[in-house]
């Protein structure tokens, strides 16, 4: 819930979310809470001042997204150049993905779908995608 992740969201307000859209490269936008969007604030700061990695970071999440307003009913608005960069028309496909949500094109999804397909079905019959997990006692 969107409205979880905003500290300053109070009940009949919009909440507010942070929209990741990256550069010429990336082909989907990610969203994230405002909570998240600070968790990744924090790992940032955490790396050496002036390292490429850092610098990187901090062009792609601050430079190369944008706060936007959930409304009531759910819907968000989209900038326009958002729209053009991902060349969307009147749809646009949504999917999880941990601690954010991904807007693609839908035929871009559709393409990268059949990539994980493909790599699904290159493990065989047997295989279990459950098994990509690592046990709970490793992570904790």
């Amino acid at each position: 819930m969107i409205e979880a992740g905003d500290p300053t969201w109070q009940s009949g307000e919009r909440a507010n979310m942070v929209i990741v859209y990256g550069g010429r490269t990336q082909d989907h936008l990610k969203c994230y809470t405002l909570e998240g969007i600070e968790g990744i604030e924090k790992r940032i700061k955490s790396l050496k001042l002036g390292s490429p990695e850092r610098k990187a970071l901090e062009r792609i999440y601050h430079g190369q997204s944008c706060e936007v307003q959930v409304f009531e009913d759910g819907r968000i608005q989209l900038p326009q150049k958002l729209r053009e960069k991902l060349e969307l028309g009147k749809q646009a496909f949504f999917t999880a993905a941990s601690d954010k949500f991904l807007i693609y094109n839908p035929d871009v999804f559709s393409e990268q779908e059949d990539d994980i397909d493909s790599w699904i079905e290159e493990q065989g019959e047997e295989f279990d995608p459950e098994t990509l997990l690592p046990e709970l006692e490793d992570i904790e």
